[in-house]
């Protein structure tokens, strides 16, 4: 599993593509494109709209039908007028690849992918405000590819704008401490396994520095992001261990996780941290998928004055983070209720 973290225009996706494309070519051999939602695939046409112009690849002529992705030369998917013959662009011996959805994956367990060699899996990572990992994702996405490869070799390319380092995906596979810049590797039983890829470029850089967006870029925030490849959320500002003198409130569950939240009231603080009081179960549920016996609904409680207490620390800037995954965690859990 290759991780691919790049700044963004860097050509993540145009790189990836071509690089299937040219393996279908000269080794007949498929992929998989996914994305977490079907609603992510209505514009597949404009994967291959750079590409195909790439020198490498000229002589080619791409179509997409549906969801799956054709390739054939020109000279022969083409009439003398020009027209398109549609019976030989769209031969199945002419298909590369085609798209999934996550969310759809598990109506895929009786078919053969014997000829698929790699799966790329776009914008792992979440950005959108308003659009959340899926429930047990990790799981979802590992039976997919136990589906895909069975017992071959397993190649995926995960390509994500370098948002955060907190996700599923790395949560799930413990990776961690990996290089600020370039390719750190991890094996699993003296095996290689895992490969994370913090692309930089200093071309790319001074590139991105002399466009119109780079200047409104420049000096922010966003900026080191957009341009210099630094995780956008990523920053200790709020980040602290819990003091002595804090003592427990209530906690929150989350997609799996329960937070224990904290307060120190001669620091004026409150604390988030994955502590909590031994056998307490009387958690505030954040979504709907995390009902179970003992948890509060977290909206019919949002006027609850622990909530209330919360949403004003994080508002007024005295709430604090045992660490970073915790941080994002809270930042999901306001934006979901909107108070960010």
């Amino acid at each position: 599993m290759n991780f691919i973290l790049g700044a963004r225009g860097c050509g993540k996706t145009y790189s990836t593509m071509k690089m299937v494309i040219k393996r279908f070519i000269k080794k007949h051999e498929r992929f998989i494109y996914l994305r977490r939602y079907d609603t992510e695939l209505t514009e597949l046409n404009d994967l291959f709209k750079s590409v195909i112009n790439d020198d490498e690849l000229k002589g080619y002529h791409i179509e997409v039908k549906g969801k799956n992705f054709y390739i054939c030369k020109s000279e022969i998917c083409f009439d003398e007028e020009g027209n398109l013959i549609h019976k030989v662009m769209f031969d199945d011996k002419n298909r590369f690849g085609k798209a999934l959805a996550l969310t759809s994956s598990g109506k895929i367990k009786s078919k053969d992918y014997n000829d698929v060699w790699c799966v790329v899996f776009e914008e792992f990572i979440i950005k959108q405000q308003h659009i959340y990992y899926m429930t047990n994702e990790v799981n979802t996405f590992m039976e997919l590819l136990e589906t895909v490869f069975r017992h071959r070799p397993v190649r995926v390319f995960m390509l994500g704008n370098n948002l955060t380092t907190v996700n599923p995906y790395f949560t799930y596979f413990n990776i961690r401490n990996f290089k600020d810049k370039g390719i750190t590797k991890y094996k699993w039983n003296g095996k290689k396994a895992l490969l994370v890829w913090r692309y930089h470029s200093d071309e790319f850089i001074k590139f991105k520095k002399n466009t119109d967006m780079g200047l409104l870029e420049s000096n922010t925030a966003y900026g080191a992001y957009a341009i210099g490849n630094e995780s956008l959320y990523d920053n200790e500002l709020f980040v602290e261990k819990k003091s002595p003198g804090a003592v427990f409130c209530f906690s929150l569950k989350y997609t799996n996780k329960i937070l224990g939240v904290w307060a120190d009231k001669n620091k004026g603080k409150m604390y988030v941290s994955f502590k909590y009081p031994i056998n307490y179960k009387n958690h505030f549920a954040c979504t709907t998928d995390d009902m179970q016996p003992n948890l509060m609904f977290y909206r019919t409680f949002k006027n609850n004055y622990q909530i209330k207490m919360l949403r004003d620390a994080y508002t007024f800037g005295y709430l604090y983070y045992e660490n970073i995954q915790i941080k994002n965690i809270m930042n999901e859990i306001m934006k979901l209720f909107n108070i960010i």
